[in-house]
C-alpha cells in the first residue's frame, strides 16, 4: 500500500482489503533533507505508531527530494527510481500488487499521476490498484466519515484556509464548510489541506495525540506532532472488515 498516511490512503487499503487483497505492508517515501515525509510534514515516528496502531509493518524509503508532480514525462527523478527499487524488493519477497489512492475526479494531474503509478510498477512487475478511481471527493470523504474514520488536518495554506483549521477532524461539519466553499469561491476552490488518520475500521488501536506545534513554513501551516500513544480499543471496535457475512481480520 502506497502509504501517506491520510484519508485516502487509508481508505484505499481499506477498500483493498474489503476485495479480498491481503495488504501486507505500507510504503512510505521520506525526504532526507528534514527526515520527514513530505508534503504532510511527519515524522518517521508518528508513521510508525500509526503503522503500529494499524498492524501492518511500515516500509520508510528515504529520498533526497521530494515528489513533484511535473509535465517533463522525460525527467526521472531519485523519488521514482527509489520507488521502483522499492516494489522490485517487495516482489521478490512475494507482493504482486501495489495500491494506491489516487484520486480522478476533480484532479487536474490524474493522468500524470495514473501515469506514474504505471512507470513505477511495470519494471518491478508489480499491478497497480487504483480503488478510489472514479470517485468524486465529496463521496470519499462521506464514505470514510461513515465508515468511522477519524482523520485530522495536519498541513493547509494559509491563503485560503489558515491556522485555525490544524487539528481539525475531518466529520460532517467541517465536510459542509468546505462544501460551501467551493459554492461561494469564484474559482470553486476550497483550499490546500492534507490529513492524517488516527483511527478507523483497519485500526487495531487507537492513536492519540498529547502535544503537538503549529508551524508555518512558505505560506503552509503544518502540525508538528511531537508526543502521542496508542490507546486499546473494545473488541467491538478493534479492526474488523464486513464483507459477504464474514469478518476479515487484517
Amino acid at each position: 500500500m502506497s502509504w501517506s498516511g491520510g484519508k485516502d490512503s487509508a481508505y484505499a487499503c481499506y477498500l483493498a482489503m474489503r476485495q479480498g487483497l491481503n495488504v501486507r505492508f505500507l510504503a512510505s517515501m521520506m525526504t532526507a533533507n528534514n527526515s520527514r515525509l513530505f508534503p504532510h510534514y511527519l515524522t518517521p515516528e508518528i508513521m510508525q505508531a500509526q503503522s503500529k496502531a494499524i498492524g501492518i509493518p511500515l516500509i520508510q524509503q528515504w529520498v533526497t527530494v521530494p515528489a513533484k508532480v511535473s509535465r517533463d514525462k522525460t525527467r526521472v527523478t531519485d523519488y521514482d527510481v527509489k520507488f521502483t527499487e522499492m516494489l522490485q524488493g517487495l516482489r521478490i519477497d512475494g507482493v504482486t500488487r501495489g495500491v494506491f489512492g489516487v484520486v480522478s475526479v476533480g484532479n487536474p494531474f490524474f493522468e500524470q499521476q495514473r501515469s506514474w503509478v504505471d512507470e513505477v510498477c511495470r519494471p518491478a512487475e508489480v499491478r497497480p490498484y487504483l480503488p478510489l478511481w472514479g470517485m468524486d471527493r465529496e463521496s470519499i470523504i462521506r464514505n470514510i466519515v461513515a465508515e468511522g474514520f477519524k482523520a485530522i488536518v495536519v498541513m493547509c495554506d494559509n491563503h485560503r484556509l489558515g491556522k485555525e483549521y490544524l487539528g481539525r477532524v475531518l466529520d460532517e461539519d467541517l465536510l459542509s464548510e468546505f462544501i460551501e466553499r467551493h459554492r461561494s469561491a469564484p474559482d470553486g476552490k476550497v483550499g490546500l489541506y492534507l490529513t492524517f488518520v488516527l483511527d478507523g475500521p483497519i485500526f487495531n488501536k487507537r492513536l492519540d495525540i498529547d502535544e503537538s506545534v503549529d508551524i508555518k513554513l512558505n505560506d503552509m501551516w503544518y502540525l508538528d506532532i511531537k508526543r502521542f500513544h496508542l490507546v486499546d480499543k473494545s473488541t467491538n471496535e478493534s479492526c474488523k472488515l464486513l464483507r459477504e457475512e464474514e469478518l476479515v481480520f487484517v
